[in-house]
């Protein structure tokens, strides 16, 4: 695999607790001897049993984002709960690992899913701990209901479409709608509100 893997030193095993009890470790890494296991054992090993019920990932997070994140290669994914599900045979190229309990370090499999980025925003959206979109679920986001933060509505993009092919400039229109003019901009290229 390219990558030397070794069972976290006894000061790291001491910290940790002992990692995932073999018991419940054997549950999911059963049947699996080849690199997938190593990678199973590399992350149960360096993760603990939360009260809550999650296993939490105890080592490097991701300053910006607070992810955990790993220096494993060459697995796809540097995240911990990406390499359980990658590790377990889950389809996850081109989607998103996400979790059904909210947790970012947690890596145990019960507590994973796999869906697209849109199905991830929606889940957050349902548990109440959204922001808006990002940029490239914006038109999937718009086909679905609109947003309490949405300024231009469904009803508003045929008037702007026509003052767009009349010549009105995109700051007079922008203005008229109260947004700014690059929203205009991007409805006449059609990055925004082409599925109207």
């Amino acid at each position: 695999m390219g990558t030397s893997w070794r069972r976290p030193p006894a000061r790291l095993a001491a910290k940790l607790g002992g990692g995932i009890p073999d018991a419940e470790r054997t549950a999911w890494t059963g049947g699996l001897f080849d690199n997938r296991d190593r990678i199973l054992t590399f992350v149960f090993d360096r993760s603990r049993i939360a009260s809550s019920g999650c296993w939490e990932w105890q080592l490097a997070l991701n300053e910006q984002n607070g992810y955990p994140q790993t220096n494993l290669r060459p697995v796809p994914g540097k995240r911990p709960h990406q390499l359980v599900a990658w590790a377990l045979g889950w389809k996850i190229e081109g989607l998103s690992v996400c979790h059904h309990c909210d947790n970012k370090r947690c890596v145990r499999p019960d507590h994973l899913f796999v869906g697209t980025a849109l199905d991830n925003h929606l889940d957050c959206v349902r548990k109440g701990r959204h922001s808006p979109p990002p940029k490239t679920l914006w038109s999937e986001m718009m086909k679905e209901r609109p947003h309490h933060w949405q300024k231009i509505s469904r009803e508003q993009i045929p008037e702007i479409r026509t003052r767009l092919a009349n010549g009105e400039t995109h700051a007079s229109i922008a203005t008229r709608f109260g947004v700014g003019r690059q929203a205009i901009t991007k409805i006449a290229r059609g990055e925004r509100w082409a599925h109207v």
